[in-house]
């Protein structure tokens, strides 16, 4: 039998808790965030070469947190963060970044609050640590650009349905039917949008992410727990970070 409509499932956690974490426009994501990871990342390749921190002084012997991402360390903020590095398809290297032009490179991040000034280490772990992809190469750096995800406002879904492509990214947690394991995957909020997913298909694809390969039946998805989230969102291409905060490496 076809298996039942994401309207008629409801998580294990039905209640509606308040919403966690702060808001996106109190994350406020910045360009000089991603300008960051790629000091950061260019420090880990090259660590000679001048980074976009050393403009403000006598040259560093590694980066500096910018301004806006201080005044966060300052004030102890934690939140669950991604960085996520994307380069152009082959034969693609002239067309503007857009989603048919490229292509993703590494993606890595954290869901449980960390301090913010450990975005750092994410970028390192994302453009070099991500399993799927071999570690990023300087060589390759003119053609990716670098996104970073603030992810803020968790809340428990009503039902699998309870949450909008394109503003919400959605987190699932379940139980392997068959060592009671807990599985999770998420999608960051442009994840179905970009791919062009329903939001059946989005749950359901999350649940082959999380490593279940059994029937995905009404059984099965009873036991879902469903969270949504919103994300304060920035990016830099290499061009604009060199243009506009390096431009000793032209």
């Amino acid at each position: 039998p076809p298996p039942p409509p994401l309207s008629h499932l409801t998580p294990a956690s039905a209640p509606s808790p308040p919403i966690l974490g702060l808001s996106s426009a109190e994350l406020d994501a910045s360009q000089d965030m991603c300008a960051y990871c790629f000091d950061v990342v260019i420090h880990d390749m090259r660590p000679s070469l001048a980074l976009s921190s050393d403009r403000w002084g006598e040259p560093l012997n590694g980066p500096v947190i910018p301004m806006d991402l201080q005044r966060f360390v300052d004030a102890r903020i934690e939140c669950p963060l991604f960085v996520t590095w994307c380069k152009k398809r082959r034969g693609h290297e002239h067309l503007s970044f857009d989603r048919a032009s490229t292509e993703l490179r590494g993606c890595i991040g954290c869901l449980d609050p960390i301090p913010i000034e450990k975005m750092g280490e994410y970028a390192i772990k994302s453009g070099m640590q991500d399993k799927r992809f071999p570690p990023l190469h300087y060589d390759e750096l003119p053609l990716v650009i670098c996104k970073i995800s603030l992810l803020c406002r968790f809340q428990s879904c009503v039902d699998a349905d309870d949450w909008v492509i394109g503003v919400h990214g959605v987190l699932i947690r379940f139980p392997d039917p068959h060592n009671g394991a807990l599985l999770s995957a998420t999608y960051l909020p442009e994840v179905p949008l970009e791919h062009n997913m329903s939001k059946e298909v989005a749950i359901r694809e999350l649940i082959r992410k999380a490593g279940y390969r059994g029937p995905i039946d009404g059984a099965m998805m009873s036991t879902l727990q469903v969270t949504r989230y919103e994300s304060a969102k920035a990016s830099l291409t290499y061009d604009e970070y060199v243009h506009l905060y390096n431009p000793s490496l032209r």
